[in-house]
C-alpha cells in the first residue's frame, strides 16, 4: 500500500513538472492538466495546440 502512495506522489511530481516546463511553454493556446490518481487527460483550448 505504501509502494501505491509513494507512485502516485512520484507521479503528481513528475508530470506536474514535465507539463508546466515543456509543454506549456510550447502551445499556441492555454492547456490544462486533469489527474485523478494514476490517470490524467490534457485539455487544449484550440485544436492547432492539441
Amino acid at each position: 500500500m505504501v509502494r501505491c502512495a509513494e507512485s502516485r506522489i512520484y507521479l503528481h511530481y513528475v508530470l506536474d513538472t514535465w507539463f508546466e516546463t515543456e509543454v506549456k511553454p510550447r502551445l499556441p493556446g492555454g492547456a490544462t492538466l486533469i489527474r485523478f490518481a494514476d490517470d490524467f487527460v490534457i485539455v487544449f483550448t484550440n485544436r492547432e495546440a492539441a
